[in-house]
Formats: structure tokens, sequence, C-alpha cells
């Protein structure tokens, strides 16, 4: 009589319990199923993980390096317009860390009003004059030099930003070690500055001079 009670309990139960019953099971036959799709998501995170195989990598068309790279090029200068048209943000994120240094040095000395130095009414007229020159720094770099914009009542930080948009380069406004301020731009664009100067400026070619063995010259 006991056996025909189980029976017809067995029988009154329906397929979810019985399924319960697999899983509760001592014997662990309901575990795989769990174990399965764990390792189903763990080979979707393996295959987010992965770096797309296709992505194509950027080389400058110019020097042949990665235009993150460019600026370690001797012909950085002609990359310049490439990096323009293809990677602009790159140029972008220089023109912001020469900021960057600029802002430095300005807190180590001091200087109110960013460095830039209003023109003086009692300046003699020999001191209103404009040097332009290149030279080489850190890294290698060509760089043109401006000094004395603000002797003609340009003010400096103004003047940096229409550079860098002429140009399509890094320029910043820097402390002197010697006082005052220059703008330092990256590239040699010291025979283009005259025509710009003096369009932008109303500047004359007898106010631009440069430096020769040391000495400041008119700039021919």
């Amino acid at each position: 009589d006991d056996d025909d009670d189980e029976t017809a309990a067995a029988s009154k139960r329906g397929p979810k319990d019985r399924a319960g019953d697999a899983i509760d099971d001592d014997d662990g036959r309901g575990k795989p199923q769990s174990r399965a799709a764990d390792e189903d998501d763990d080979d979707d995170d393996d295959a987010a993980a992965q770096p797309d195989k296709d992505e194509a990598l950027v080389y400058c068309a110019v020097c042949g390096l990665p235009p993150e790279y460019c600026e370690y090029s001797a012909e950085y200068d002609k990359c310049v317009p490439w990096i323009e048209e293809h990677c602009p943000h790159l140029l972008k994120k220089a023109a912001d860390d020469e900021a960057a240094d600029g802002a430095a040095d300005k807190k180590k000395k001091s200087k109110r009003g960013g460095g830039v130095v209003k023109k003086k009414q009692s300046l003699p007229e020999d001191k209103m004059r404009v040097v332009v020159y290149t030279e080489v720094r850190s890294r290698k770099k060509t760089v043109t030099v401006i000094e004395g914009l603000e002797t003609l009542g340009v003010k400096l930080k103004d003047a940096s930003k229409l550079f860098g948009r002429k140009f399509a380069c890094s320029s910043s406004v820097k402390d002197k070690d010697a006082g005052g301020a220059e703008i330092v731009v990256q590239g040699d664009i010291i025979f283009d500055l005259p025509d710009l100067l003096r369009a932008e400026y109303s500047i004359p070619r007898d106010k631009l001079f440069t430096k020769d063995a040391g000495k400041v010259v008119p700039l021919r």
C-alpha cells in the first residue's frame, strides 16, 4: 500500500517538480549546464578583449613614420601639412603642450600679465623693433623666435594664436631668461613672417631685424 501511495504522489507532480528533483539530486546531474553557461560567458569576454586585427595603422606619407612620431623626423616641417589634413588633433595637442610649458615658466618667474609687457610711451625709437631668428632647441627641433612685438603695441598672445593658425604649427608665448617675453613658433617661418606682420599689424620692413653671428642686423 505504501508503494501505491508513493506512485500516486509521483504521478500528481508536474514536469517542473521532476526537473527540480533532477537539479537538487545529490549526484549533481543538473550542474554541467551551469558550468557550460559560465564557460560561454568567459569566451565572450575573451573575444571582446581581443583587438581588431583588421584595424589599419596610419603612417605619414612624407616621412613614413606614425604621425605621433613625425616630430622626431628630419622632415617634420614637410610633415605638418599632411598632419593638419589627416591628424589635426596632434597639432592641437602639441600646441597645448607648448602652452603648458609656457604656463609653467610663468609660474616660476611670477610675471604679472602672463609675461607680456605693454608698450611704454617713453620707449626710444631705436628700441621699437622686431627681431626674428631661427634656432635649434630641444629634440633637435628648428623653431622661429619672434622678439619685440610688444614694443610696437602688439599683444603677444593674440599674435601667437595668429601664427599657429596661419602656419598650422605650435606657437606659444614664453618668458626670456633676461626678462620680457618672446613667441616661439615650431618650424622655420622666417621668410613668411614679414608679409604677415605687415598685413596684420602694419609693421614696416625697416622695423624687422634678425640675428647674424650674435649681432642684430636688418632682416633682408
